[in-house]
């Protein structure tokens, strides 16, 4: 197999068409995230998005999106917001992995929630978990049969929750999509408030995620469309999500609602509409992501599993980064643990720091 390595700014149309082919013969990789339109979006606020593209017999098989990072260490493209990732290959392609590393130029790249049906991959998993989403294939009928089935009482509680909004406010109103660019400025300025206070890192703080959004907010597309849905009380709005749509998967990826509204559960009842409206656009499935929050515990249908782990070839980099990982599990383990969790707290923030810039 033959490997050329290319910044995502250099790829041809020619390579997006093939890129989206391969994709659409592929369920797996039906997240918007694998879209050829989200690796652009990408591509045009950061200069550090690579692809390898995969060939044999002079036809591309497939290409490996990745970011780059000092020192030789990738990640997927996109960081920590992607919540989908991996090869964008057929399944039966076989991927010599250590000879893609070499060829791409990195000493390993880690992965957070890899598909983890690929299976060239899976020797390097170092745990799997669960990837929440509800089922819409069936609509909002068929979502709340499926949980009431499991023995939830979601369904109940949201029916409440939304007789309730109904009866306190003169409209109640779902948009799926808004293109007002101040209605995603309201959703950011609700998302830095809410890492502010729970005093982790601001990703809107960081130009390239706003510049980011902004893009997916105006992407319109067949294979890859930005979803600013807001749901307003008497004309305000009380809960705004952006997140990015496929032809069968919509992914929910950053949810906030007005603190003055929290007694009506807005944040649930638009992922409630949302489920309602999921038909309309063809949406069979609406991705939460992995996490152990609460919303995603209580109202899943199923999940699909995902893996965190790292591809590692030998070199130097990695041999110090090994080092520090000992160096770090001794520290958990000591007695003077108290005397350095503060310093350990500041080089671990510092260290996010760097892999989101």
């Amino acid at each position: 197999m033959n490997v050329t390595l290319l910044n995502a700014r250099d790829l041809t149309p020619a390579h997006w068409a093939r890129w989206e082919e391969i994709r659409n013969g592929a369920a797996e990789l039906d997240s918007p995230y694998f879209s050829a339109e989200f690796a652009r979006a990408l591509a045009g606020v950061r200069g550090d998005v690579a692809v390898a593209v995969l060939e044999e017999g002079g036809e591309i098989r497939g290409f490996f999106p990745h970011q780059r990072r000092s020192f030789g260490f990738g990640a997927p493209a996109g960081g920590r917001l992607s919540d989908f990732h991996g090869l964008l290959a057929p399944r039966d392609l076989e991927v010599d992995v250590p000879a893609l590393m070499r060829a791409c130029r990195l000493s390993s790249w880690d992965f957070h929630a890899l598909v983890a049906s690929q299976a060239a991959l899976a020797p390097y998993h170092a745990r799997v978990i669960e990837s929440h989403y509800l089922d819409a294939s069936r609509g909002l009928e068929g979502y709340e049969a499926g949980l009431k089935n499991a023995g939830s009482c979601q369904p109940r509680r949201l029916i409440a929750a939304r007789r309730k909004a109904e009866k306190s406010f003169r409209s109640v109103e779902f948009t799926a999509h808004v293109a007002d660019p101040r209605a995603l400025d309201t959703l950011l300025e609700w998302k830095s408030r809410q890492y502010r206070s729970a005093g982790t890192v601001d990703n809107f703080s960081y130009g390239w995620i706003r510049d980011l959004v902004r893009r997916v907010q105006g992407t319109q597309v067949e294979g890859c469309a930005g979803m600013l849905s807001a749901l307003t009380f008497d004309g305000a709005p009380a809960a705004l999500h952006l997140g990015l749509r496929s032809r069968d998967a919509w992914h929910w990826w950053f949810p906030r609602h007005d603190e003055k509204f929290a007694g009506f559960s807005p944040g649930a009842l638009l992922l409630h509409y949302a489920i309602e409206h999921a038909p309309r656009l063809g949406v069979k499935r609406i991705d939460l992501g992995y996490g152990d929050e609460e919303f995603k515990l209580r109202m899943r249908s199923g999940a699909i599993p995902v893996a965190q782990g790292r591809v590692e070839v030998p070199s130097l980099a990695g041999a110090v980064r090994r080092w520090r990982a000992g160096l770090e599990a001794w520290v958990r383990r000591t007695p003077l643990l108290p005397l350095v969790r503060y310093p350990g707290r500041v080089l671990k923030r510092l260290e996010l720091w760097g892999r989101t810039r």
